[in-house]
């Protein structure tokens, strides 16, 4: 892993910032892409390597900001190994019926359609590099039932459609794509009933580093998630 290049979204949450830490722990550059100045300003300091965490300002949730990203990462390093797509925030705003236009396609944009732009500007550069790795993560929330959390569901299901396609549409590539589908809290710190994110963020890399493609793993204790990755 040592200089390889790592695109890790979501790095300002708790999911994104434990893969960002162990990515960089194992001696990656990272790129960490945030849609705001004050995260893209303070992101490489707090991830605790900053001479290797890139931090872009760019809206991937939008076609032209996705493909400034794919430019940024090959002018400046050539291409990327490893891709790891945690994006969108939690999101129970109330009932479907009760949303409006612009609530709705906030929700799209945050959960759905950055996921979209960000595989078809980045996956073309990666499909023939035996070394990379795309990972897209999921949450066990898109398949509940939890009271509010309407336009996530649709969102979220959105994205285990492109999960799914992408991992039949790229089968026979040299890069391996896979999901992976959390079913745990995951924290900074460690707490009674949680997972600490950069304990997370290890089984993150691993899976990375794996030969596993095509595969949906399930992410809810560490031990478990250890022995789905050993076969």
């Amino acid at each position: 892993m040592r200089d390889r290049v790592a695109v890790v979204f979501g790095a300002s949450g708790n999911v994104g910032w434990g893969a960002a830490q162990a990515f960089l722990a194992k001696g990656a550059r990272v790129i960490v892409p945030t849609r705001s100045a004050k995260q893209a300003a303070s992101l490489p300091a707090g991830l605790g390597a900053p001479e290797r965490t890139f931090a872009p300002q760019v809206d991937v949730s939008t076609p032209e900001g996705a493909a400034e990203l794919a430019t940024y990462v090959r002018e400046r390093f050539g291409a990327c190994q490893h891709v790891f797509a945690s994006m969108g925030p939690w999101w129970q705003g109330g009932p479907i019926v009760e949303q409006d236009a612009d609530e709705y396609r906030k929700v799209m944009r945050n959960s759905l359609d950055c996921q979209v732009f960000a595989a078809q500007a980045l996956l073309p550069g990666m499909r023939d590099s035996a070394e990379a790795s795309y990972t897209i993560v999921t949450g066990a929330g898109g398949h509940a039932t939890i009271p509010g959390t309407g336009l996530l569901v649709i969102a979220v299901s959105g994205v285990f459609g492109l999960s799914r396609m992408l991992r039949a549409e790229h089968a026979g590539d040299a890069v391996r794509i896979n999901e992976l589908l959390i079913q745990a809290r995951i924290e900074r710190a460690a707490r009674p009933g949680v997972i600490p994110a950069q304990q997370f963020g290890e089984a993150a890399v691993a899976l990375a580093e794996s030969e596993l493609r095509g595969q949906v793993l399930r992410y809810d204790d560490p031990a478990r998630f250890a022995a789905a990755l050993a076969g």
